[in-house]
């Protein structure tokens, strides 16, 4: 391996624990999940730089809004004889009513900085059985969806059994055979009218006519559970066919098709749901151009 693609190997195993490591269970039964500070375990210096640059955003925002509002800036004042005085004063107080809005939102963001935590990383659940998806539309090139493939393939869950699907809108024979090569599940709903249904009329004109005419019976839509030419369409399309071929899930994993999960992708992501109350679980995710020199620039931004 090369210096370049060890170091943005690196990289991308640093990201995927950000959250730490994986600590033991909770005492509580169930087990329920635990915030630490994200502050908390960096270095004083990093502490004191990132409560340094949010104290800073929120001065400069404060005192943009000052300098905004200073009387000699206000054309109400400037032009009080001005034949549209009264729009003037108009737009001085929407303008103020703006800012505010704009210091409320720098203040929520400087204090959520501040304030973030993230969860403390649990050990999966042993035996749980995993769907591992990647969706793919027309137009994706094979050679990133076999690159996805490829990594899921590599995502270790040892406690318990991952199966890989490629849920493929087109029907394409390549893919066909690269699932197979892989072992890897196709499933497309291609050609199935049932799982292809339109989509829901959202014209602008259909949304005048309901505005003018509320009480106006309005015509009957096409159910958009398996909605054609969409995500969840296809995604619902296959919770049926699995469903109706006896396989079944405790979870279902998913990334994008120009997505590369690292291996620790779901030993990472599992034990959160040893809470009931949790259902969702969203992992963090860094470009793949990361990097130093020009190239990575807007990635690191």
């Amino acid at each position: 391996m090369s210096k370049r693609r060890y170091q943005q190997s690196s990289r991308m195993k640093r990201f995927s624990t950000l959250a730490g490591p994986i600590q033991r269970l909770p005492k509580e039964k169930p087990p329920v999940v635990h915030f630490k500070s994200i502050l908390s375990y960096e270095s004083p210096s990093y502490r004191v730089w990132a409560i340094t640059m949010v104290g800073l955003a929120f001065l400069l925002v404060i005192m943009f809004a000052g300098i905004l509002f200073l009387p000699a800036h206000w054309v109400a004042i400037q032009e009080p004889n001005s034949p549209v005085h009264l729009q003037n004063i108009l737009m001085l107080g929407i303008l103020m009513l703006l800012q505010v809005l704009v210091i409320i939102g720098a203040f929520s963001a400087a204090r959520s900085t501040l304030k973030a935590r993230d969860p403390i990383p649990m050990p999966p659940q042993k035996g749980l059985r995993v769907a591992f998806i990647t969706t793919r539309a027309p137009g994706e090139p094979v050679s990133i969806v076999r690159k996805t493939l490829e990594a899921a393939r590599r995502v270790s869950y040892t406690q318990g059994t991952v199966d890989v699907w490629l849920l493929d809108e087109t029907d394409d024979p390549e893919l066909r055979e690269l699932c197979a090569s892989l072992g890897v599940h196709h499933f497309s709903r291609k050609g199935v009218e049932r799982w292809n249904t339109p989509k829901p009329t959202t014209s602008l004109r259909s949304k005048l006519q309901r505005l003018l005419h509320p009480k106006a019976p309005r015509p009957a839509q096409p159910d958009p559970f398996y909605a054609a030419r969409t995500k969840h369409g296809n995604l619902n399309a296959w919770g049926t066919y699995v469903s109706e071929q006896g396989y079944r899930y405790d979870i279902m994993a998913g990334v994008d098709t120009d997505q590369v999960p690292e291996p620790n992708f779901l030993l990472r992501l599992l034990g959160y749901f040893r809470d009931p109350d949790v259902a969702f679980v969203v992992g963090p995710q860094v470009y793949g151009n990361y990097g130093p020199g020009l190239g990575g620039l807007v990635a690191r931004g």
